[in-house]
């Protein structure tokens, strides 16, 4: 049995935090900004977080909606009964983002969280008690242009005007490194503007406010959706990228409910592999576990529609990672991502990858994980 509610958890963001002197970087200002918004709502509320009984886990989701491309890892392993095949009663809360799943981890609100690992590794620098337990193997971040566009390579960006959905978002700081790991000073040598998601986002490229966009697999989407013609990615070394999104716990838990986490992350892997094999299936059980969700008018053509907003992004969530295991990097792999994320701005400074490596976790629920079975189950699937 899964419950769930899409409004964000009054103690979700609780935690204790300092915004420093004036050295902060640009990154560390904007996550402490983001968790003293979220202390300020939550301590006002709470006073703290509550046990977990066993076989239960609440489960932290960076989306206060919990929209549709949250469907791999709620309405999906929740209507095929994923979870509690495996023995497990998974609570679901949205929150505002990875930064508040995380204040809401680390004062004992959630068990499990997803989100950004810049996240999970810019609190690990301060906090040893996070453990990442799953990472995605491929990048979903993208800096993209009109097809038509005269803009080729990313060096071409130079003296041009770069949008994002705000200088506070991932995709700004995503966006950033990828140039900086181009050989292109991402300060001076372009123009920043804020144009926010969705329709705006499409406007401002219609418009010519801006010459490219920076985001991620999802939101882009809905923007090439609404802007009529394909948008380019540009290729940059992010392209080459793992571990940008991925699942965290922390050392208390995992030691504690190893038998929990084991069960979590087996579901979490099979319903990666349902939505990616019958996108349009996990649409329509997303809408039904979450009616607020669901479009008006039309549904046969609202999923048309929605196919190409979800496809690249559940793609990239179930590739195999190491070992050709699906949500498992190994230790070198974490290192190399840690290293790109301080090199290029991401974060402050770098974890030691044996402080927040959970990643035995991950080998094993993927080990375990039956693809085709999961794939030919997807595939016969009906409404």
């Amino acid at each position: 049995m899964t419950c769930h509610d899409p409004r964000p958890h009054p103690c979700a963001g609780a935690a204790r935090t300092s915004l420093g002197g004036p050295e902060m970087s640009e990154r560390t200002k904007i996550l402490a900004a983001a968790a003293v918004a979220a202390s300020a709502i939550a301590l006002a509320a709470c006073g703290g977080g509550s046990g977990t009984e066993s076989g239960s886990v609440r489960f932290g989701v960076g989306d206060p909606q919990l929209q549709v491309g949250t469907a791999p890892y709620t309405s999906v392993p929740q209507e095929m009964g994923y979870f509690e095949d495996h023995g497990i009663d998974v609570k679901i809360q949205g929150t505002e983002g990875a930064v508040a799943s995380v204040q809401g981890l680390l004062t004992g609100n959630f068990d499990i969280v997803n989100g950004g690992s810049t996240a999970f590794y810019q609190a690990a620098a301060s906090d040893d008690r996070i453990k990442v337990i799953s990472l995605g193997a491929d990048n979903v971040w993208r800096t993209v242009v009109p097809e038509d566009s005269d803009i080729q390579t990313v060096d071409d960006l130079v003296g041009k005007t770069v949008g994002s959905q705000s200088k506070s978002s991932a995709s700004y700081l995503f966006g950033r490194a990828a140039l900086s790991s181009s050989g292109i000073d991402p300060e001076n040598e372009v123009k920043w503007l804020e144009v926010g998601i969705g329709a705006q986002a499409a406007q401002a490229l219609q418009a010519g406010q801006i010459d490219a966009y920076a985001t991620y697999d999802g939101p882009l989407g809905v923007v090439e959706q609404l802007y009529g013609e394909p948008l380019r990615s540009l290729a940059s070394p992010l392209d080459d990228l793992s571990g940008t999104l991925g699942i965290a716990t922390t050392t208390e838990f995992l030691e504690e409910h190893p038998e929990e986490v084991a069960a979590f992350l087996r579901a979490f892997n099979e319903g990666k592999v349902f939505a990616d094999a019958n996108p349009e299936a996990a649409i329509r059980m997303h809408w039904k576990a979450y009616p607020s969700q669901a479009p008006k008018g039309d549904e046969e053509q609202a999923v048309q529609d929605t196919l190409p907003i979800v496809e690249t992004r559940w793609a990239a969530d179930a590739a195999p990672g190491s070992d050709d295991l699906v949500g498992y990097l190994d230790e070198q792999a974490l290192e190399d991502s840690i290293a790109f994320f301080v090199e290029h701005g991401l974060i402050d400074q770098a974890v030691p990858v044996e402080q927040i490596d959970g990643m035995e976790a991950a080998k094993e629920a993927a080990e375990d994980l039956d693809i085709d079975a999961i794939v030919e189950q997807a595939q016969g699937w009906t409404p």
